[in-house]
């Protein structure tokens, strides 16, 4: 056992169908716990934490020295009745939201799943799914926990996700199942003999990562974040597919991301504890003044009082007598620390939560959704938030695209509108169908494409992978002439620098072409292609795989290999895509203004382009007469550009091409912009990353909004 929990720090194992073995490595369950108490411990955890506040520990220890009769001249019972009424209310508040976590939890906990036992499928709850366990998961339901693909309804093992409950993205992802079980379908016996053991990393709150290896019949399978679904996302457009669990319960990358109930004071809170301390100082100062005042008194007149009015046996000088004055002072003037101002508080508060859930102006009519304050003891926090990150598209923009204009061989086409129900790729596709090129289907293999009426088959030999870095996909294709084809899309400005130099004189007609699309704030992308020797294909898709199987480094090993094919590539042309704003936005971003909150936006789209959705949704004002634009990439250089512009920057529109997380500093005597576009950006950063923006400063608070998972989106 102890080997097994040494290792189990590097990796986990786990085999399919086999409670027993996995029963050693002592995996969690699945149930989840959101709640801070329990029924043993909320007396004395809740407790704790209301005497931090300092006004009821002050009534704690006035509590114990009215216990003693030498300096007490009041009833213990007037103190210790208001302290239980202020500590009742506020734990009852407590109690009763912890109850509706606790609820929550069960709700969750008590959630129904389909488990494969014994060769027939049983209907269980979520907590008694265990880890190794394979599980069938239904069209429009949400994943009960992190499991490996095995198989689905649909051809070649695919499985569509939606993930905006993990990463605020509505767009539809494509999961593919491991290739060794694709084939198993919906066969029980089959997915019942199924005993593959797995290895793969140990829990972590990476969203976007995950690696390990497969083992069945004598061969190993490289898995990937391809293969993973992930507990919080939701089957659609999938009748049903089968999942082997491999993360549960606290281990799921969504429980890992949430972090632990911690009891949070708020900046309400800190500053009573500041005056209430004032308050004591004070306090303290009058008893000072005032046993001083006793022990003169005491010293030279208190003699002639002796006959009828004798010290006590514990008094044995004036000094003393002072002492204990002090102290019955202290008693005499505790009226002074408002034993009523938490419980104050603690109703405003109550009463703002409801007053929240009764708000009609943030009553979302279409889905008949009304805000919901989901604690009553954080609200005036809202009022603290200085700075907002914001997404622009889905989150600004409706991420409804609508094919607009495009450009080929030189000449603008794209007079007439097309809209489509899903983001840039579809509105793509939605264009070519348009213009008699129809996608008609797709496999892991091949690609169906109608061209003007022919039907043409090309074999799908790689995909080059967008990230943040590249800005740009790619797709190597066989067609149907046994040629070798590259085809890339991506930022212009990224496209432009790997084109052959023959496309010199059309890429310059291109760009001319991309800023006039820009400047009507759409969003642009250039498209291009390069044919490939089939013997410099061959070696490289040979290193292609030795990168993709490399677990250390994969994704810089793999960026590398990228690099050796996408270059000397012919210009095909440019598309414009247009993503209109949400409802309601210009009027937001104007009330949030008036709050002095500053507003950053972070785009993948050209400066244009930005600087125009800027003006459009009233984050830059007409009204501003100059947009400043941040050249330089590197912190130093991009705050000598800021300290140029004195006091003007906070009023300036400020674009930063580039530099992510330095615009945004205030710091080394610079002032932070009241509005932003940031261009190009990296994403946001993640938990474990240290911030490099105003959130690092003290007493400033930072609101992110929208797709806080997707990174280097809109290229």
């Amino acid at each position: 056992m102890k080997y097994v929990k040494a290792f189990i720090s590097e990796e986990r194992i786990l085999q399919a169908n086999n409670r027993r073995f996995n029963s050693l490595f002592e995996y969690p369950d699945n149930s989840i716990k959101t709640s801070k108490y329990s029924f043993f411990n909320f007396l004395p955890v809740n407790l704790f934490e209301q005497f931090q506040r300092l006004a009821n520990a002050y009534f704690l220890i006035l509590l114990f020295l009215q216990l003693i009769p030498q300096i007490s001249s009041l009833a213990w019972y007037t103190t210790v009745i208001p302290l239980i009424v202020v500590l009742s209310i506020t734990g009852v508040k407590d109690a009763i939201d912890d109850v509706k976590r606790h609820q929550s939890d069960q709700q969750v906990n008590n959630r129904s799943v389909l488990i494969l036992v014994n060769g027939r499928i049983e209907e269980n709850k979520w907590r008694n799914v265990q880890v190794g366990d394979i599980i069938k998961l239904e069209n429009d339901h949400p994943v009960t926990a992190d499991v490996l693909l095995l198989s689905s309804s649909e051809p070649y093992g695919l499985t569509y996700i939606e993930t905006a409950d993990l990463d605020g993205e509505t767009n539809l992802k494509v999961k593919q199942a491991v290739s060794a079980t694709s084939d198993m379908e919906d066969n029980l016996e089959l997915l019942s003999a199924f005993n593959g053991e797995v290895r793969c990393e140990p829990p972590n709150n990476k969203l976007d990562r995950f690696s390990g290896t497969l083992s069945y019949l004598g061969d190993t399978y490289f898995l990937d974040y391809e293969r993973l679904l992930l507990r919080g996302c939701i089957i659609r457009n999938t009748d049903w597919c089968y999942g082997l669990v491999v993360y549960t319960g606290p281990d799921t990358k969504l429980m890992q991301n949430s972090g632990r109930s911690t009891f949070k004071r708020t900046h309400i809170d800190h500053l009573m504890n500041v005056l209430v301390l004032w308050i004591f100082m004070l306090l303290g100062g009058m008893c000072f003044l005032l046993s001083i005042g006793h022990g003169i008194w005491e010293s030279n007149r208190g003699y002639h009082f002796q006959a009828f009015l004798p010290w006590e046996r514990y008094i044995t000088s004036s000094a003393a007598s002072s002492a204990l004055a002090f102290w019955s002072y202290f008693i005499v003037l505790n009226t002074m620390v408002p034993i009523s101002l938490y419980v104050s508080v603690e109703i405003i508060r109550l009463g703002n939560s409801y007053y929240i859930n009764w708000d009609r102006k943030m009553f979302y009519a279409p889905k008949n959704t009304p805000a919901q304050a989901r604690t009553t003891t954080l609200n005036e926090e809202l009022g603290q938030v200085e700075y907002v990150f914001s997404d622009k598209t889905g989150t600004l923009t409706e991420n409804v695209m609508i094919f607009n204009k495009c450009s080929i061989n030189g000449k603008t086409y794209g007079e007439l509108v097309y809209q489509a129900q899903s983001p840039d790729e579809g509105a793509l596709v939605t264009a070519s169908r348009n213009f008699g090129f129809v996608f008609h289907s797709r496999t892991p293999e091949t690609i169906t494409v109608i061209e003007m009426g022919r039907v043409r088959v090309y074999r799908l030999l790689a995909i080059l992978d967008f990230s943040n870095e590249r800005k740009r996909m790619s797709v190597i294709v066989q067609t149907p002439e046994d040629r070798v084809m590259l085809f890339c899309k991506g930022a212009d400005t990224i496209i432009y620098e790997l084109l052959h130099p023959s496309c010199a004189a059309l890429s310059d007609v291109t760009m001319d072409q991309l800023d006039d699309f820009a400047s009507e704030g759409l969003r642009t992308l250039m498209v291009a292609y390069r044919e490939l020797d089939k013997a410099f294909f061959q070696t490289w898709i040979k290193k292609h795989g030795e990168a993709w199987l490399t677990l250390e480094n994969r994704e810089k090993k793999l960026a590398l290999v990228y690099e050796e094919i996408e270059r000397d590539l012919v210009l095909l042309g440019a598309t414009a895509i247009e993503d209109k704003l949400q409802s309601g936005v210009p009027e937001t971003i104007v009330t949030l203004n008036k709050a002095k909150i500053k507003i950053w936006v972070l785009t993948g789209d050209k400066q244009e382009t930005a600087v125009n959705i800027a003006y459009s949704c009233r984050i830059f004002k007409d009204e501003m007469d100059a947009v400043f634009m941040v050249e330089g990439t590197d912190r130093e250089t991009v705050l000598e550009e800021l300290r140029s512009l004195g006091p003007a920057l906070s009023t300036l529109p400020l674009v930063c091409p580039g530099a992510t997380g330095l615009c945004s500093r205030k710091q080394h005597g610079v002032r932070a912009a009241a509005n932003s576009m940031h261009v190009q950006g990296g994403g946001l950063l993640p938990d474990d990353t240290p911030s490099e923006g105003p959130s690092g400063r003290p007493g400033e608070e930072v609101q992110e909004g929208g797709d806080t998972g997707h990174r280097g989106w809109g290229q």
